[in-house]
């Protein structure tokens, strides 16, 4: 297994501590099972070569525009695929969030006259208590989510990330694979057809990655950090958990759920084409193809109880609705199109779906001429 952080890299200075994330991911996250060493050794080698079939596959089922696809092959050339274990996944992706949350903390907006920022200008050090205070926090917090979502995460493309590398998260994969009992070579391949195809889609659309940060910046802009709001965010919290609402859905204001259902958009899309790409391949290639998706589904599905508000809360359940929206307005424009039609999605900002093609595809259909 190997851990994507270089040894010694300096962490971001910022709202979230990436040493004391990992730390709180090492104290909730069980590190997952894992068969005898040779067994394990053959299961990270297996997985490093499924990526590399994958990469192939995924192309000839995108049928991108020749130069197209010379340059998405050049960009994943250049990237990277790590096999890690779930505390390499948590490490990688705290990380990546401290960056961000640099980037964007700036854009964040200060909480004018508040007590805690009366308190904080008045008394000596107290600017820097909170400050220490709400980097505990929220470096506690990223671990605390890490750690819930480290024992779920098969794979990974992080477009954010150091030279976008995919992450394959060995534990999780023989963990699902065992449960579900899948042909270890087609579930491990079927799970690297998905990542490689994110891979595939940030390398086609290198604008996507900026397009994206763009939209996270917005959404930045209108956070309002007050601390008074906390009540309120909490007494929504019960119908918030009996409406399957996310987080994100008590906090966000009107200006910001716009720009949230702009970023559903891309994700669903984003989610929804590499689960087409991934089934597409047939089983020609995966033979029990048939069997792992409906296995796979049926598993998804089944989250209740404890598990289920914890997933609503964190927004996977949306996640999962992205999965099925998203394959419903590939397959459509797919059916129509093929390929080669969807294709253009690809090409800039404004052939993406909006938040009511995502609903619609023929609305999408009808804006996006077949050729450009």
């Amino acid at each position: 297994m190997t851990a994507p952080p270089a040894p010694g890299a300096a962490a971001p200075a910022g709202l979230i501590d990436v040493a004391e994330a990992v730390r709180t991911v090492r104290e909730l996250a069980p590190a997952g099972e894992l068969p005898a060493p040779e067994q394990a050794r053959a299961l990270v080698r297996e997985l490093r070569a499924a990526a590399g079939t994958a990469e192939g596959l995924v192309f000839e089922v995108m049928a991108l525009p020749p130069a197209t696809e010379a340059q998405a092959r050049r960009a994943m050339a250049a990237g990277s695929v790590a096999i890690v274990d779930r505390l390499g996944w948590a490490e990688a992706n705290a990380r990546t969030f401290a960056q961000l949350a640099a980037e964007l903390e700036p854009l964040v907006a200060r909480p004018q006259g508040s007590g805690l920022g009366r308190l904080a200008g008045r008394l000596p050090g107290a600017r820097r208590a909170s400050q220490l205070l709400a980097r505990r926090t929220a470096s506690a917090q990223t671990g605390a989510v890490l750690a819930i979502l480290s024992g779920r995460v098969l794979g990974q493309f992080d477009p954010f990330g150091a030279e976008g590398r995919l992450l394959l998260v060995a534990p999780n994969v023989y963990r699902i694979e065992r449960a579900l009992r899948a042909v270890p070579r087609d579930f491990r391949l079927w799970v690297a057809l998905h990542e490689q195809t994110h891979r595939a889609q940030f390398a086609a659309a290198p604008w996507l990655r900026a397009h994206l940060r763009e939209l996270l910046a917005q959404f930045a802009a209108g956070a309002d950090p007050d601390y008074r709001r906390l009540g309120a965010v909490l007494r929504r919290l019960p119908d918030a958990l009996r409406r399957r609402a996310s987080l994100i859905d008590v906090t966000a204001d009107p200006a910001q759920q716009r720009v949230l259902d702009r970023v559903t958009a891309v994700m669903s899309l984003l989610e929804g084409h590499a689960d087409v790409v991934m089934d597409a391949v047939g089983p020609g290639v995966i033979p029990t193809v048939a069997d792992i998706r409906r296995a796979f589904d049926t598993r998804r599905a089944d989250a209740g109880g404890v598990r289920g508000a914890v997933a609503d809360l964190l927004g996977l359940t949306a996640k999962l609705r992205q999965y099925e929206r998203g394959a419903v307005f590939v397959r459509a424009v797919v059916a129509a199109r093929g390929h080669t039609g969807l294709a253009r999605v690809w090409e800039g900002p404004d052939l993406l779906p909006a938040p009511e093609e995502i609903a619609d595809p023929d609305r999408w259909l009808a804006r996006v001429p077949a050729h450009g």
